[in-house]
């Protein structure tokens, strides 16, 4: 349900090696500053997630000093998102199954990761997509909201910028293989509690929940949905209902890289206004 797909996989597939060696010059002598979404900006940010993944895998503890870099200032949240999540499943420790809900994590990378921890890998997205890495991975092909995966049966759940389109504007599903998404919810219900309730329900009751999306208005922004302090407090409230508990922070991004905001338990101060490169900041959710 992820509104890009992203290019984490072989930067080879849309650059040749003269580009990419022409590529790095720039960089250096531009200190990483890039044009959002250019075939450079996918080809940077592929070297900067494996970069900041392998740093952050070897030492878990100095994961808020290594993503206050300077250079992740010009790019998307995913340097934050990725490292974050494959930190925190190596940190708990936890195998089984694994499901991961928009398929932002199926990237050859990742899988790699992925598939040398978990006996059994789930994807779901609206839209199916080709596999980055072949093995025990199963798609599903279907909206969230309405998911018929068995409850209490995935030992993790990762969505990764996925929930905020929940509902949204979410055109792009024209694929013939795709399952149409579900009408807007009604009785003013956000669309996306029924999506974090899904995600609650499939999880094992000692299971790791693992979810980001942007934090700012609390309001719809260019077709999604961006989380406020209100929203937190909901996502708090639906936990509870099911026994379970967050923890939920706020980084954002600014010109030394990422850092640590709040709880998400109030407005985000000026200095984190959205960027043509992503979101200025992310919420990062997960159970306790």
């Amino acid at each position: 349900m992820s509104r890009i797909h992203d290019v984490l996989a072989a930067p080879a597939t849309f650059a040749s090696r003269a580009h990419r060696a022409y590529w790095s010059l720039l960089n250096a002598a531009r200190g990483h500053k890039v044009v959002p979404f250019s075939a450079r900006y996918w080809w940077t940010r592929e070297r900067l997630v494996t970069e900041i993944c392998e740093k952050t895998l070897a030492e878990p503890a100095s994961w808020e000093e290594l993503i206050r870099d300077r250079r992740f200032g010009h790019y998307d949240e995913r340097v934050v998102e990725y490292s974050w999540a494959l930190a925190r499943i190596a940190t708990d420790r936890v195998q089984g199954r694994l499901l991961d809900v928009g398929c932002v994590m199926n990237t050859s990378y990742c899988l790699r990761k992925l598939t040398a921890k978990f006996e059994d890998i789930h994807l779901l997205n609206l839209v199916s997509e080709p596999l980055a890495l072949h093995g025990r991975i199963s798609y599903h092909c279907e909206d969230i909201r309405a998911s018929a995966l068995a409850p209490s049966s995935f030992d993790a759940v990762t969505c990764i910028s996925t929930i905020e389109h929940v509902g949204g504007d979410n055109g792009y599903n024209s694929s013939p293989n795709g399952t149409p998404e579900l009408p807007p919810e009604k009785g003013g219900m956000a669309a996306w509690e029924p999506a974090f309730g899904t995600l609650l329900r499939l999880i094992k009751p000692r299971g790791l929940l693992l979810v980001t999306m942007p934090f700012g208005s609390g309001k719809w922004v260019n077709g999604f949905y961006e989380f406020g302090p209100a929203d937190v407090s909901r996502l708090h409230i639906a936990a509870g209902e099911v026994g379970r508990q967050l923890r939920t922070r706020v980084f954002g991004k600014d010109a030394l890289g990422w850092r640590y905001v709040s709880a998400g338990d109030a407005p985000l101060a000026e200095g984190f206004p959205q960027s043509a490169s992503g979101s200025g900041a992310v919420l990062l959710v997960e159970t306790t």
